[in-house]
């Protein structure tokens, strides 16, 4: 590991009920970690990154309702786009504090065709 380099986690977020009128501390139990690569754009890198989650058969992801939620940092096309197909994935993602959410798909994201 060297300094500079990112690293990418898709977790479960682990809560349980309260338990004798006291909510015990939510944890988050890593589902994937994955180191990106310098020249890697962290938006496709997440959304391939859940995606590979949802699509593995192993895991119950793609078979029953799944929630995603994420941070303003998320609500971006380049996330957002590549996500829209799952069937069983609903994606709740915090607004930006501007709430600007419609901007143009970044030339090579998500939704570019190659030639």
């Amino acid at each position: 590991m060297d300094i500079g380099y990112g690293i990418s986690v898709v977790g479960l977020a682990a809560r349980r009920r309260y338990l004798y009128g006291v909510a015990e501390a939510p944890w988050n139990l890593p589902l994937s970690i994955r180191r990106q690569g310098i020249a890697s754009q962290g938006h496709t890198f997440a959304a391939r990154q859940v995606k590979d989650l949802v699509d593995n058969k192993e895991l119950p992801f793609g078979a029953h309702l799944t929630v995603n939620a994420s941070d303003r940092y998320y609500g971006s096309p380049e996330y957002i786009a590549p996500l829209y197909e799952q069937p069983h994935l609903v994606n709740t993602i915090r607004l930006t504090n501007n709430r600007a959410v419609w901007k143009a798909l970044s030339i090579g994201g998500a939704g570019a065709k190659k030639g």
